[in-house]
């Protein structure tokens, strides 16, 4: 079976490449492959079937072909054309682009990122941990000053706010960074009664635990009953499994 190339036409405007994009992912689009990643997500999500690979394919030779002539403010226009109503792979792929110029971002992209999500053009688990994976995330770590604006979106009722608020904190929290700032938003979002919360706010106490277990031991068997059971078994996941069962006893209402 010959394998479908990923062209590279030439897009030396963000408008250009938004077309080349679409165009690209739309020849490499599979119905089946749609179905299947359908089935991930409980709602319903707009997908035209590429998988994760060939998005991040199509992103790389695009960025290999801008690298020369584009600064962070052409991969933000990008977005601008990608990001609202449009499937979920070709949002990503215009993620993935801006991300590769984490080394530009500036501390008002954060305004941008906020108006995405609370517009509902990024409203699914895919979608927000693609955007804090490549953009946030990094936006939080180069300028740490502006987690005290995605703190309150802890409480906000928009569920993609409060997972993005928990999400951007993973690869920090893995390495041992702003652990301060990640057991606060665990604090306020361990009570969440929002699943892909919980979800998300265990997965960052995960990653927490993996430089300082001890800090998130005690953190966990302080707060006890108050937090969610499915955020308190993705926290544990890497324990022993008799220090599971000792914590999930322990904790339990």
């Amino acid at each position: 079976m010959m394998r479908k190339k990923v062209h590279t036409a030439t897009a030396t405007t963000p408008k250009r490449a938004a077309a080349t994009i679409g165009a690209q992912l739309r020849l490499l689009a599979k119905p089946a492959v749609a179905k299947q990643g359908q089935a991930f997500f409980k709602d319903p999500v707009r997908l035209i079937g590429v998988t994760a690979p060939m998005m991040r394919k199509v992103a790389k030779a695009l960025f290999a072909q801008v690298k020369a002539t584009w600064r962070c403010p052409h991969a933000l226009a990008l977005c601008w054309w990608l990001v609202p109503r449009r499937p979920l792979e070709e949002k990503a792929v215009a993620l993935l682009v801006l991300g590769r110029f984490a080394n530009q971002f500036s501390p008002d992209l954060l305004d941008h990122v906020h108006y995405w999500i609370d517009r509902g053009w990024l409203a699914s688990w895919g979608e927000i941990d693609c955007l804090c994976a490549e953009v946030l995330g990094p936006l939080v770590r180069r300028y740490p000053d502006l987690l005290r604006q995605t703190r309150p979106w802890t409480a906000s009722p928009n569920r993609w706010l409060r997972r993005a608020a928990a999400v951007a904190l993973v690869k920090s929290a893995r390495h041992g960074e702003l652990l301060d700032e990640a057991y606060q938003v665990a604090q306020r979002l361990m009570s969440d009664r929002d699943d892909l919360v919980q979800k998300a706010t265990g997965w960052m106490l995960r990653e927490a635990g993996r430089t300082d277990r001890a800090r998130l031991e005690k953190f966990l068997l302080r707060h006890g009953p108050k937090v969610a059971r499915t955020t308190l078994r993705y926290a544990i996941e890497h324990f022993a499994p008799e220090e599971r069962a000792r914590l999930l006893a322990a904790t339990r209402r």
